[in-house]
């Protein structure tokens, strides 16, 4: 009977058949590979109704036998005294904070996965310069849900991410290890990496590059000296780091950080204070003496004063000191 049925197919419904087993095939292998990345997370459940946060354990020790759930703020600020999770999937509220608040207490490497039954633009928009860009609608979709746990961890496998200081002198960090230069060091690159933090690190103008670091050249010779040093940027520290467009560059904002970012999220009160006294109170760039340095170093140095000011006021007339205007736009505002 089967070899009547199989004697009436034609050789191309058998290349067929072939080829969607083999598509399937290759469905499973990543499947079962995406499943292994997410087994390596540590998850946190964040949620108030006891219910959701059992259905969603259920489903997320299928993928990984690391998953702890947490009721309120509370309950989060303990658990973070003996574990740093990887990934964090949470309410947009809960009982004694918000999801802001939470991301707040957590380090950089850990992602945030909101729940909500609806978020506005607006809120969406302030969430993402949290650097929070992944959002369920309620309830959730579970396989949505185990998407975005795969791409978190593919992202993390793909992209390193970099941390830039310029408080206590220029230090670059790609993933938890320090970028060093045994031999002679990439001054000019560097200079370039200090010029756009100075600039505030987004949206930063090609010509004010080309004429701090290439002033004696004309403006084709600096415009190819320019492009030269992005091409090696995007090759220290990766080439999703670096964003160019309309004549502006400047830090992905989804894979770098910088610590005068940070400086402003503390002064905002999305940070805590800890995160910028920790280096604030270094003098910034201080082996640099460009003069297209000077102003940016008046600026950041009084912000630092504030950031100490506002967490530890020695008096009242020193508690709550503004910082000066903005002269750029930075992430995380």
């Amino acid at each position: 009977m089967l070899g009547a049925v199989s004697m009436g197919w034609s050789r191309t419904d058998w290349l067929c058949i072939g080829l969607y087993g083999l598509v399937w095939q290759v469905r499973i292998r990543n499947s079962m590979d995406a499943r292994n990345r997410v087994r390596m997370q540590d998850i946190l459940v964040v949620a108030e109704e006891s219910c959701q946060r059992r259905h969603l354990t259920t489903f997320l020790r299928e993928l990984s036998p690391r998953v702890e759930t947490c009721s309120s703020l509370t309950a989060v600020q303990a658990y973070l005294c003996d574990i740093v999770p990887d990934s964090v999937v949470a309410e947009c509220r809960f009982p004694g904070g918000t999801v802001a608040e939470l991301k707040a207490l957590l380090p950089n490497q850990s992602d945030v996965i909101v729940m909500s039954a609806e978020t506005s633009a607006e809120e969406a928009f302030r969430l993402a310069q949290l650097g929070i860009s992944y959002f369920l609608s309620k309830p959730v979709d579970l396989e949505r849900l185990y998407d975005c746990l795969a791409a978190i961890q593919q992202r993390r496998n793909t992209h390193p991410s970099v941390f830039i200081r310029s408080f206590g002198g220029l230090r670059i960090f790609l993933g938890e290890a320090e970028r060093v230069f045994p031999k002679k060091p990439p001054h000019r690159l560097l200079s370039m990496i200090k010029l756009m933090v100075a600039l505030g690190g987004v949206q930063v103008p090609v010509n004010k590059i080309c004429d701090a670091l290439w002033e004696a050249d004309d403006g084709d010779a600096a415009l190819n000296k320019f492009y030269t040093s992005v091409h090696r940027l995007r090759k220290m520290l990766g080439s999703e780091c670096i964003v160019q467009s309309n004549n502006k560059i400047g830090f992905n904002p989804e894979h770098v950080d910088l610590d005068t970012w940070r400086l402003h999220r503390c002064l905002e009160g999305v940070c805590r204070p800890s995160e910028a006294l920790a280096f604030c109170g270094l003098p910034w760039l201080p082996e640099d003496d460009s003069p297209w340095l000077e102003t940016p170093r008046q600026y950041f140095m009084q912000l630092a004063e504030t950031a100490r000011a506002n967490a530890h006021p020695p008096d009242s007339s020193t508690t709550g000191l503004a910082p000066m205007p903005l002269p750029f736009v930075h992430p995380g505002s």
